[in-house]
């Protein structure tokens, strides 16, 4: 079962031999699959392909590596702390603590958080953050593909403590900064606010005007819970949705987070438009905040997050999918979400909604990250081929994880970070969290 050969050897041509993959069809077919650098050459008949580097994947199965849109990797201190809590809690403690998170937690936090990730087989993330440097360098550190939403603030209008926040100049240059320091094939900057509360109007704009021009995502969290909502409502006479609608802001170039307290105006503004959406429905119902309307929303990419570990305790990515199954239509079956529509926002679509492409699907051309499970842990013709993948990546961990064309997980051990060192050092100083 392990895998001997030498990895990563630069742009070596890499086989894996009769290789049971899942298709962007959604079933499960045989194919030797040629790797050449960091994306996929060819997949073809199987056992059609010789090569000096060949691993035999007989008795792997391999899917594309998963997509956690949104992440808060630092927060990963308070998880576990409570069972539920309302959102205006969540925040409070958050915009409170912020100051007590020295630089060296935070960096241990967002590395534990991320390589607690790519043990999943999540090879890219969908950061959200208000320290960019320091989670760009722990996904750097772990070998993690990511988008780094670098959430900035000039106002704020909630009741909750005040977050950090800037004047507009100050946020560009600092957005800019970040860019040119950490961007890499693997790392993404992407302007962001933390919510319609957090930015004024002209913020809102320019970082959506960035975002457009440099073919990014503008990235906020919006309409999480009646709190939030009443809020917007209050400042501005109308939701955060229609004050996004009226600032001409509702296109492909932004990327909404929760979205899970919205009217039917609400849903009627967005009904003609094309946006970016994810979904966090584990967090959503940690706090009472609403739900997403997945089905009356199907025709916008959406993706599937986590959020952070104090709004998810399982903080686990393929239970947010299958939690996604049945916290929908409970009442109406026409609402249930499609489980094929699922995978798509664990892998192609949520990588889309990201802004990233060649990520999210074994084909060619495709950037090569991939997990890779034991064939005799399942039986691929028992189930249909989505529910076997949901099954699978809840039930099980991949042996090896692939990101951009090199493991970073190798018959289970990380290959650059001592992840049981890692681990006991965070442990140690989560106590403090608590």
């Amino acid at each position: 079962m392990g895998i001997s050969m030498e990895p990563n050897r630069g742009t070596d041509r890499v086989t894996l031999k009769n290789a049971t993959y899942y298709t962007d069809q959604h079933d499960f077919r045989l194919a030797d699959i040629v790797i050449y650098g960091n994306k996929i050459e060819k997949i073809c008949q199987p056992n059609s392909q010789s090569s000096s580097n060949v691993i035999d994947a007989e008795s792997l199965i391999v899917l594309p590596g998963l997509i956690n849109g949104h992440l808060h990797p630092s927060k990963e201190l308070y998880g576990g702390i409570k069972a539920f809590s309302s959102i205006s809690e969540v925040l409070d403690t958050v915009h409170r603590n912020n100051h007590l998170e020295t630089e060296e937690l935070q960096g241990l936090s967002s590395l534990y958080s991320i390589l607690h990730s790519l043990r999943q087989g999540i090879t890219t993330l969908g950061i959200f953050t208000s320290r960019a440097e320091i989670d760009a360098e722990q996904a750097i550190k772990a070998g993690a593909r990511a988008a780094i939403h670098f959430s900035q603030n000039d106002q704020w209008l909630g009741k909750e403590s005040k977050p950090s926040s800037s004047t507009l100049e100050a946020v560009i240059k600092r957005y800019f900064d970040c860019v040119h320091k950490y961007e890499s094939d693997l790392i993404k900057v992407h302007p962001a606010t933390a919510s319609e509360l957090s930015a004024t109007p002209e913020l809102m704009k320019k970082l959506h005007e960035i975002a457009r021009q440099e073919n990014k995502k503008f990235v906020m969290h919006i309409c999480e819970g009646r709190s939030q909502v009443q809020q917007c409502v209050s400042h501005y006479g109308e939701t955060g949705i229609q004050v996004l609608d009226k600032l001409h802001l509702l296109d492909s170039s932004t990327l909404l987070v929760h979205a899970s307290t919205l009217s039917d105006e609400d849903i009627c503004v967005l009904s003609d438009k094309k946006l970016n959406f994810i979904h966090c429905p584990v967090s959503n119902s940690f706090t009472g905040a609403g739900r997403f309307p997945f089905q009356a929303l199907i025709h916008h990419k959406i993706g599937l997050g986590t959020d952070a570990a104090m709004v998810n305790p399982f903080h686990k990515l393929a239970f947010d999918a299958a939690f996604s199954l049945y916290f929908h239509g409970e009442s109406n079956l026409e609402e249930k979400v499609d489980v094929t529509d699922l995978v798509d926002s664990l892998t192609k679509t949520g990588a889309s909604a990201l802004g990233l492409d060649h990520v999210g699907s074994v084909k060619e051309g495709m950037f090569a990250d991939l997990c890779f499970f034991k064939r005799a842990d399942v039986v691929v013709e028992s189930q249909d081929p989505s529910l076997l993948f949901l099954d699978m990546i809840l039930s099980h961990s991949p042996i090896h994880v692939m990101v951009n064309g090199e493991f970073v997980i190798l018959n289970e051990s990380f290959l650059h970070c001592d992840f049981n060192l890692v681990r006991d050092h965070f442990l140690q100083n989560k106590k403090w969290g608590r």
